[in-house]
């Protein structure tokens, strides 16, 4: 492998910062996303109220509020929130990866980052992803350095970015729990004289930090084993966990890599998923895959290293099947960003909804708010946190008739479900309209009452 110097690990830097800028562009929003532009548009009271009936914590969406207060609400200033996320993962590589890595394994990491499976797509997503992937790793670099040398102001670094994960997502909170643990078992065993004073101090910063969310957190949990939208085990979800099994029997089958060092990022990757499907199989469904991207920094800088300690003609063939992904998925986030048809369909069902009544049965009701704010939405479910949609009222499914009356209204559906009894009994449906946000597809279905 070709020499690697500061220079070129900056200029690697910029490069890469500069790839996703053109996904910013795109205007389509999926519903998570609707959900986030329309709750930052809430005071920060109305918010904590309504993240609390939800299972968010709170950081990422005031910080996202107080950057559009100056920035102005809009899906461009929401998705550069997202990259500013991303561009600190990177930035991770020159200004945290290098100083304890060295030059090399810092600039396979920027390669991996780019290069691991959908971190584009949650690089400019108006969620929390990108923000939880820095704060994660950046809390366990320097768990893994506090655990070297174990200096206090690591231990101050780690429980500060630990916390701020926590106060990110769920997950990323689960992530740092996980860290925490391995690194205080890690310097209990070895009885450190240095460590076990600095350890402690993390755990008290942690939690005193984490209290004022603890118990918020427990009602969340509680009302998530009621409510939560998940009805079973995602599939998906065992694929990533197979996948995460034969990276670890990959990084482990060399015994020179058999050591706590490896060992530790294995056990916050796999550990994540592991509680999150132990607690799906047996309390209820709460994991789905995409939950594990908070681990995913952890992942590229694992891999980073074992392609660096790699023999050379690897490292070699190794660095380019990165650069290769690194395009492959920057191509298919372009297309998935810029699908076009929810665009199309917004444009006609604009027309159409002119003077109609609009009925969502699912999460189509955000797509359809989001675009359609002076609209009237009808939901036929209720959950807590809808408030945080001004313009959508929840209805009973007998009532629907009464509110739609003889139609015609306009009815948007998830195309994965099938048209409930309900309505076929009461309205007839013609189907005008299909269009894609995010992975998903939904249908527009003209209703009118049956004579």
């Amino acid at each position: 492998m070709f020499e690697i110097k500061k220079p070129t690990v900056y200029l690697a830097f910029g490069i890469l910062c500069l790839l996703p800028v053109g996904l910013l562009f795109s205007s389509d929003v999926w519903f998570d996303e609707a959900y986030t532009l329309s709750l930052i548009k809430n005071s920060y009271e109305d918010m904590s109220a309504i993240l609390a009936a939800d299972m968010h914590p709170p950081l990422y969406y005031f910080a996202l509020k107080f950057f559009c207060s100056y920035c102005g609400y809009s899906v461009l200033a929401t998705k550069v929130f997202s990259y500013l996320g991303f561009i600190a993962t990177l930035a991770l590589g020159p200004f945290a990866v290098m100083p304890n890595y060295g030059r090399k394994t810092a600039f396979i990491y920027m390669l991996a980052v780019g290069a691991v499976p959908m971190l584009y797509y949650f690089g400019v997503q108006q969620r929390a992803y990108s923000w939880c992937i820095f704060f994660v790793t950046l809390c366990y670099i320097y768990a893994a350095e506090f655990i070297k040398e174990r200096r206090q102001y690591r231990a101050v670094i780690f429980s500060v970015a630990g916390l701020a994960a926590a106060y990110c997502h769920t997950y990323a909170l689960l992530a740092v729990a996980i860290i925490f643990i391995f690194t205080n078992i890690y310097i209990f065993y070895i009885r450190s004289r240095h460590g076990i004073p600095n350890i402690l101090l993390a755990d008290l910063l942690m939690l005193a930090g984490y209290l004022p969310q603890l118990f918020t957190l427990w009602g969340q949990f509680s009302s998530a084993k009621q409510n939560f939208w998940l009805q079973g085990i995602e599939p998906l979800s065992l694929v990533v966990l197979a996948a995460g099994i034969g990276f670890a029997v990959w990084v482990l089958w060399d015994k020179a890599r058999r050591r706590s060092s490896f060992i530790f990022p294995l056990t916050v990757i796999l550990g994540l998923q592991a509680v999150g499907l132990l607690v799906s199989v047996f309390v209820r469904p709460l994991y789905i895959a995409r939950y594990s991207v908070v681990v995913l920094g952890v992942f590229a800088l694992t891999l980073a290293r074992i392609v660096r300690l790699s023999e050379g003609t690897f490292r070699k063939w190794a660095c380019l099947a990165l650069v290769c992904l690194n395009i492959v998925g920057l191509s298919g986030t372009c297309l998935l960003e810029y699908d076009g048809s929810q665009r199309a369909a917004m444009a006609e069902f604009k027309e159409a909804a002119a003077d109609k009544q609009v009925v969502c049965l699912d999460s189509s009701f955000g797509i359809i708010s989001h675009y359609f704010p002076n609209k009237r939405i009808l939901v036929t479910y209720n959950q807590p946190w809808f408030s945080a949609f001004k313009n959508v009222e929840s209805i009973e499914k007998e009532d629907l008739a009464r509110y739609v009356g003889d139609g015609p209204a306009l009815l948007v559906k998830n195309r994965a479900k099938a048209l409930p009894d309900y309505l076929t009994e009461d309205f007839n449906a013609k189907i005008i309209d299909t269009f894609k946000a995010d992975f998903n597809s939904f249908e527009v279905y003209l209703i009118t009452g049956k004579e």
